[in-house]
């Protein structure tokens, strides 16, 4: 229970004379203005808040395309953010909420992700930086920005305002347990969720950190860290979004020493797995999946930094964050309580509409603290016993040989018990191998029939993996 923040430390560390003034209740101060008030703070207007690999972005820079991109979409309803590039990305968000505009923000880029967001809601344009995109209903970002040749910063300008309780962004859930949900962003709580988060980390508005990426804009993951923490925090958020091992490399080594690279465990399994030679980041945050406390401190020894993890999720966003090789337990932002109904967490927030009730097993310590279980949907009973699917992978994952894996329950046939299935990346390896290791760690009802070896999984942007691929895999 006793985390000390990666950066700064934390306020509840603080002797409770001084935490009345420490600069973390400063910033809360801040927190309600910059929800309810201007779309850029005045203070970061000449700082560069998104840079590529041959420019930078400036608030001003910002507000002037904002500005000029609003004026292509007033005539609708909904922008379909399909923009890769999370200055682009930023901007249109921005120019959609100045006008009273949502964006949607889809599962994936996928044409069927695309088609059903534009049947659901009427008055819909998408709007790309995709320069092939041959889409005919598609508007390109590149043609709505403002003028290269902007005139000199005015300081009358007036920068645009966004109401608090505007609903800002529409975000959809990843669809690995089902069809995607939509779940709407008010801008107080995505400004109030940035800020926290950003203060769980330690970030100082005085000293900006270079962000890199790796998870797309339109994940709550990406969007909350990459898009509103150089908003509410004054960061410097990479434009490009690197993937792999050598991608993410170049972008470290182009960034300097004071980066933080925001990732997954797929992508964090990777670089490890291909002995990429990651430059030292000040820090490893990772989330969107449960990373293994194995993978945690290969990750902190081979690259000399610290390794934090963030939890939470679409309905919640996040919440809480801990430091897996040094504790188990988890601890909430400034702000965020929790406790449990029938065991599942509840979420409480003063951002949060009411109480979220998150389809997780909870042990709870106390109102900031509580010890993850499993996520209920993961929880398996098969022959009287009980069984969690993630700590099947991580077990499965942690075996010499497996680059990548997974369980999964395939589809049953009337009230016939499950039998589990799973599907392994592991050149060099057999069946019997994999079988005969996995035997000597779990119980033989939880063992995986079939068990099939392929070239590689189906994962999508974030790490994930959706039944259907699953299912399709297995069935080739």
């Amino acid at each position: 229970m006793k985390t000390t923040s990666p950066f700064l430390p934390r306020c509840n560390h603080l002797p409770a004379t001084s935490r009345k003034t420490a600069p973390e209740t400063g910033a809360e101060g801040r927190l309600e203005r910059a929800a309810s008030g201007p779309a850029v703070t005045s203070e970061f207007l000449h700082r560069p808040l998104f840079y590529g690999k041959n420019d930078a972005k400036t608030g001003y820079d910002l507000i002037e395309d904002v500005l000029a991109v609003s004026a292509h979409i007033e005539d609708f309803d909904h922008v379909i953010n399909d923009c890769a590039d999370r200055y682009f990305f930023t901007v249109l968000l921005l120019a959609g909420a100045i006008r009273n505009k949502i964006n949607l923000l889809p599962a994936n880029r996928t044409e069927s992700s695309i088609n059903a967001l534009i049947e659901r809601y009427h008055s819909t344009v998408l709007v790309t930086d995709e320069l092939e995109q041959t889409d005919g209903r598609a508007m390109q970002i590149s043609g709505m920005l403002a003028p290269a040749e902007k005139p000199p910063p005015q300081a009358a300008r007036a920068i645009p305002r966004i109401a608090h309780d505007q609903v800002i962004a529409i975000a959809y859930t990843s669809g690995s347990t089902g069809e995607p949900h939509a779940h709407p962003r008010t801008w107080r709580w995505a400004m109030q969720e940035a800020l926290a988060a950003g203060l769980a980390l330690g970030l100082d508005k005085n000293r900006p950190r270079r962000i890199i990426c790796t998870t797309p804009p339109q994940h709550m993951y990406g969007f909350v860290s990459s898009v509103l923490m150089p908003l509410v925090l004054g960061q410097t958020s990479f434009r490009g979004r690197p993937f792999f091992p050598e991608e993410i490399r170049e972008a470290l080594s182009a960034s300097g020493s004071e980066s933080l690279l925001v990732t997954t465990p797929t992508q964090i399994r990777a670089c490890i797995r291909s002995n990429a030679r990651l430059p030292q980041p000040e820090l490893i945050l990772s989330s969107a999946a449960p990373l293994d406390r194995k993978m945690a401190e290969r990750a902190e020894k081979t690259y000399l930094t610290r390794v934090v993890e963030f939890y939470g999720s679409t309905e919640t966003g996040a919440i809480a964050i801990r430091q897996p090789v040094a504790e188990q337990s988890w601890e909430t932002f400034r702000g965020v309580r929790v406790t449990s109904v029938n065991n599942e967490l509840e979420v409480r927030a003063d951002y949060l509409p009411g109480p979220v009730l998150v389809q997780d097993q909870v042990d709870i310590i106390d109102s900031r603290h509580f010890l993850l279980l499993g996520r209920s949907a993961d929880l398996i009973k098969i022959g009287g016993k009980r069984e969690s699917l993630a700590r099947l992978n991580q077990t499965l994952l942690a075996m010499e040989g497996v680059e990548d894996g997974a369980f999964f329950v395939p589809e049953t046939i009337g009230d016939r018990e499950p039998r589990l299935a799973a599907v392994v990346v592991a050149p060099g390896l057999s069946v019997k191998d994999i079988l005969s290791h996995l035997s000597h760690s779990i119980d033989a009802v939880f063992l995986p029939r079939p068990l099939k070896i392929v070239d590689a999984l189906p994962r999508t942007t974030t790490g994930k993996l959706t039944r259907k691929a699953l299912l399709a895999l297995l069935k080739k």
